[in-house]
């Protein structure tokens, strides 16, 4: 990891700005990687919209393995997934309901706002890494 790397930062707006961080993630990874997720999606169906169309077909095919924190309500729609391991924020600590996403992959971190079409990706192996021991801190506690 280049501890003096600056971060590169970029902002896109609309649908394809958001289905351009989901292609990203697919062709930025290598095979067996793994990824990180939390989301607090209000709608999963319309979330799925933004799906590149062989977004799910090079996933599986690179195997890509994802952690995912999300809420109650987004968990009881997804179905239960060998290459997925998730954690369910219980109702009582928020409702988690902020329509946001935050994925953390290779040495990015990418965050969509659903509510306004927009996204933001920063690439710095150091902010990655950080937001990665967050991560761990927040899904370990949870899974307890």
């Amino acid at each position: 990891i280049v501890m003096n790397q600056k971060p590169h930062i970029e902002y896109r707006e609309g649908k394809k700005g958001v289905t351009a961080v989901f292609a990203d993630i697919v062709s930025t990874m290598g095979d067996d990687e793994v990824f990180y997720r939390v989301t607090s999606e209000i709608d999963v169906e319309k979330v799925n919209t933004y799906l590149p169309a062989n977004y799910r077909t090079i996933r599986d095919k690179k195997k890509l393995q994802r952690y995912v924190i999300m809420s109650a309500n987004a968990a009881k729609v997804k179905q239960k997934r060998l290459d997925r391991d998730l954690v369910v924020v219980p109702p009582n600590m928020d409702d988690f309901g902020d329509n946001v996403l935050m994925t953390i992959y290779w040495h990015k971190v990418a965050y969509i706002d659903f509510n306004t079409e927009t996204s933001i990706t920063i690439a710095n192996p150091m902010i990655a890494e950080f937001q990665k021991k967050l991560f761990k801190l927040a899904y370990d506690s949870l899974k307890r």
